[in-house]
């Protein structure tokens, strides 16, 4: 149900992926981008990582989960320290989901042909920079037909450059989606 791969520029990295499922069966998944590089970045998420394994059991509405996050990231990380994060709710049953995106990268909903059918722009702040009473924590609902993948990146991913120094980008990710099958895409 999920696969992905994690490439730091260093031996450490702020770049985090997680899992988990809670009581009643709903499928809860994070991709998080700490500040900075190496080490700093790394111990930074840590806090992001055991609080998401902890509540997600809870079977807590997504934007419960969000403020949750950002209440703990503003109180304890410096200033000018934040964490862009993507987090996901999927009621694979029903084929409806949630999902808030707040500095990462936008998300991507393919379908089985490999066609972009919806994308959830980053409207939102990274987590830790404003309150809770500031941050607009409202996910966004959506549904899926069968074989459609979604697609979260960090900004890695898009910055990635070419021999020619040409980004990556979100065009050529939805070009390399395309017309490929959902299980090698």
């Amino acid at each position: 149900r999920l696969r992905y791969k994690v490439i730091p520029a260093e031996n450490f990295s702020g770049d985090i992926v997680a899992a988990s499922r809670s009581t009643d069966g709903h499928f809860y998944a994070l991709l998080a981008d700490a500040t900075g590089h190496g080490l700093t970045a790394a111990i930074s998420v840590l806090p992001v990582l055991a609080l998401f394994y902890r509540i997600s059991k809870l079977s807590l509405s997504l934007r419960e989960i969000v403020l949750e996050l950002n209440q703990q990231l503003k109180a304890s990380m410096p200033v000018g320290r934040f964490i862009a994060i993507t987090l996901l709710c999927l009621d694979e049953a029903r084929r409806e989901g949630d999902i808030w995106v707040g500095g990462t990268p936008e998300a991507f909903l393919f379908d089985r042909w490999g066609r972009v059918s919806r994308t959830f722009s980053s409207d939102n702040l990274p987590l830790g920079i404003v309150t809770n009473d500031e941050l607009g924590a409202h996910p966004q609902h959506f549904s899926w037909e069968a074989e459609s993948q979604l697609v979260l990146c960090s900004d890695g991913l898009l910055e990635a450059t070419n021999p020619d120094n040409i980004q990556f980008g979100a065009e050529g990710l939805i070009a390399a989606a395309a017309n490929t099958s959902p299980s090698s895409r």
